[in-house]
């Protein structure tokens, strides 16, 4: 019995091997890799989008409304 609880008391938790350290590592990458490029590709959706709208011909008016900036352009 007391060798019993004295295993509970000072068991050892197993260590992940390296491999699994390895592929947790390789998939926790992937996933910030994957939002960089969503990320990225939203920013240059904006760019985009603010560019076609600041361009001088477009540009109609732009106004403050309950703290957000409402734009006004032709297209």
């Amino acid at each position: 019995m007391i060798i019993s609880i004295f295993r509970k008391i000072f068991r050892r938790e197993p260590t992940p091997d390296l491999y699994s350290q390895l592929s947790s590592l390789v998939d926790e990458m992937r996933t910030y890799q994957a939002d960089i490029e969503r990320f990225h590709a939203d920013i240059e959706a904006s760019a985009s989008h603010f560019e076609h709208i600041l361009e001088p011909n477009n540009f109609i008016s732009a106004e403050w409304v309950n703290g957000n900036l409402h734009v006004k352009h032709r297209h």
